[in-house]
């Protein structure tokens, strides 16, 4: 992947430990979240997005970040993307 310049997402929940970490090309990092215990609808506790938010700030020192919040069965994407922004510090 990396040598045809494709990220390769990290997911949430991961089917193995490998598939939770970004990979493949360096000049993107994706993350796609459906959170847990109840995939497409749980919305991430502060915790989870408090440490969300550390490892997103380290990898957007490298490279640019998309983050997919798939947990849209009750609508906790708006509120879960607003918190980890705040958390970054961005408007």
């Amino acid at each position: 992947l990396a040598g045809l310049g494709v990220a390769r997402v990290a997911a949430d929940p991961a089917v193995a430990p490998a598939a939770g970490v970004p990979g493949g090309w360096g000049g993107l990092v994706y993350r796609r979240l459906h959170s847990s215990p109840a995939i497409y609808r749980s919305p991430y506790p502060p915790d989870t997005l408090a440490a969300l938010a550390a490892a997103v700030a380290g990898e957007a020192e490298r490279a640019p970040v998309w983050c997919c919040f798939d947990n849209t069965a009750e609508g906790a994407p708006p509120r879960d993307a607003l918190a980890l922004l705040a958390l970054l510090g961005q408007p």
